[in-house]
């Protein structure tokens, strides 16, 4: 049985719960002076100890072992990130939430799915009101709740003026009873939601607008979650687990808007999963994206190049580059890429090894991109030498 006595917070919705996740967790943690342990699809957080996730099948065993460690280890709580699906799926019929954060449903019926499964299980609703489905959720909700939004001037905390900068964002965040400028030192403007998701649960815990603006100023970013690199060349790396067609259509948005040029895109699909999403991958970068390189991403059994054609079967217009080396794509379209480009390399994030059919192999993509980097200015110093 799984012990009730560490207070939960579950955070529920599709892309950019994790991201939330983690500032939700830095606010409690350096904003309420909580102690707080954090469980994701990717990672389980205890203290500075990085875990990996519950496991299947055993997974309400093992989300109870964490939450014992967790509780050892001194924790007074824990951030808990769920589909919908596992709402529905009843493994966590026996969990009560102090706090629920719905960032986004898919529709009305997921919104529907939500509200009966919170329903005497959560002390307050966290939401944002500018999705229209998690308004109506909100709408019908009876106990206490926090409501955030961008557009909708009636939610609890706003957010205006946003800018968004290379490395950051800034906005004004605004209350009935304060207004504060925030800066978040991390890229791209999805970070306004994640970041208001994390006052509105600040504010559940009474704490003042001006230590959250402040908590937030010194929140880094989630290793391999929207991680830029800028190097010495003008142009810029970003690494990000983006892997689905939503999530890719929401990392190169943000690539837009940070990129001055062209966006050179390096992905694939893992193999032996979800072979149904391959062409819609395919349909959203084809249209996204300036230049393409399909390639390797945890292949297993699959055939690279398998890969690549079902990806490529959605294409429409570009057709991109199949590159079957992964450290080769990356290559060339650092190569390729010209001042003021963006190359983005989606779906592996911050994993450090690539499951091949032979076996696992150690794959860390930031090392790749520091190696190449150098290696490019160094023959960028050597031709300049020699003219």
């Amino acid at each position: 049985m799984i012990d009730p006595r560490l207070p939960l917070t579950a955070v529920i919705g599709g892309a950019g719960k994790t991201c939330t996740a983690h500032l939700v967790r830095r606010m409690l943690e350096s904003g309420a002076k909580q102690t707080t342990g954090l469980i994701t699809s990717r990672h389980s957080y205890v203290l500075d100890e990085v875990l990996p996730p519950p496991q299947w099948p055993d997974w309400e065993q093992s989300l109870s072992e964490l939450l014992d460690r967790m509780k050892g280890a001194g924790c007074a709580g824990c951030i808990v990130t769920l589909s919908v699906p596992m709402l529905e799926s009843g493994l966590l019929n026996a969990l009560e939430w102090e706090t629920a954060v719905v960032t986004s449903v898919n529709d009305r019926s997921e919104a529907d799915a939500v509200r009966s499964y919170l329903t005497g299980r959560c002390g307050t609703l966290v939401c944002s009101v500018d999705d229209a489905d998690v308004r109506a959720l909100a709408g019908g909700w009876t106990g206490k709740k926090v409501t955030y939004a961008e557009k909708r001037g009636e939610a609890d905390i706003n957010g205006r003026n946003l800018r968004l900068r290379r490395d950051r964002i800034e906005f004004e965040a605004l209350t009935d009873q304060s207004i504060c400028r925030v800066r978040l030192p991390v890229p791209g403007g999805f970070g306004l939601y994640h970041s208001l998701a994390a006052l509105a649960v600040g504010i559940s815990r009474g704490l003042p607008l001006n230590t959250m603006a402040e908590v937030l100023s010194h929140a880094g970013g989630v290793p391999g979650r929207m991680e830029l690199h800028e190097l010495d060349n003008g142009t810029a790396v970003l690494i990000d687990s983006a892997a689905t067609p939503e999530q890719l259509e929401n990392l190169l948005l943000t690539g837009r808007e940070l990129a001055q040029g062209r966006l050179l895109l390096v992905c694939g699909a893992p193999g032996d999963r979800d072979r149904a999403l391959r062409p819609a991958i395919g349909e959203v970068i084809s249209r996204m994206a300036d230049r393409i390189y399909l390639t390797a991403d945890d292949p297993r059994t699959e055939p690279v190049e398998q890969i690549c054609r079902d990806i490529r079967a959605g294409m429409t217009g570009r057709r991109g580059t199949v590159i079957p080396s992964r450290e080769r794509a990356i290559r060339r379209a650092m190569e390729n890429a010209r001042p003021g480009d963006l190359v983005i390399l989606a779906g592996r994030g911050d994993r450090t090894a690539m499951l091949l059919e032979e076996g696992t192999v150690p794959f860390d993509e930031r090392e790749v991109v520091r190696r190449i980097a150098a290696q490019l200015q160094d023959h960028l110093n050597t031709t300049q030498r020699q003219e």
